[in-house]
């Protein structure tokens, strides 16, 4: 699978055929307020407190929360799926290596993002490998919320825009 980017805030998810499996849109630069949709759901990521994003699920005016999003020590996010009790961490994977890894609680890793520089329109595309034994367990959903909190954590190894982190 692999993420293309059609414009500097809108993310498209693609699978091996380059059929369109999902969609990430940033409403601005800053990212503290996103859409995805993919597995026939709108979800809205909101920042709610330095460090910390919330994604809700949209259905007919109500919403319930699907994952939250937290920095943690050592640059890495963690990243609770609420629904199913499942906890992920996002985490940058050696010093120089620019890939990034979602492991999950026994720090098996279910899937690799690889950012790759898209100079047109000044962000990144990625190149996503999923581990064959949690094939299943990667919706576009997952791969998508993964691929949020990458961003995010680029825009802090770039010096880029990303909310505020900590509260002083």
């Amino acid at each position: 699978m692999r993420i293309q980017i059609k414009t500097a805030h809108h993310y498209l998810l693609l699978d091996h055929e380059g059929h369109l499996c999902g969609e990430l849109m940033y409403a601005h630069a800053d990212m503290k307020m996103a859409q995805i949709r993919a597995d026939e759901q709108l979800v809205e990521i909101r920042y709610s407190q330095p460090g910390r994003w919330v994604s809700m699920v949209k259905a007919q005016g109500s919403g319930h929360k699907q994952f939250l999003a937290a920095l943690r020590p050592g640059g890495t996010i963690s990243l609770n799926q609420a629904s199913l009790r499942r906890n992920y961490t996002v985490r940058k994977s050696g010093k120089y290596n620019g890939r990034f890894d979602l492991v999950n609680r026994k720090k098996e890793e279910l899937l690799t993002i690889h950012p790759l520089i898209n100079w047109k329109f000044r962000g990144h595309e990625y190149r996503i490998q999923i581990n064959e034994e949690y094939r299943l367990e990667c919706s576009s959903l997952l791969i998508l919320q993964a691929v949020h909190c990458v961003n995010c954590l680029l825009g802090i190894i770039n010096g880029t825009a990303v909310p505020a982190l900590v509260d002083v």
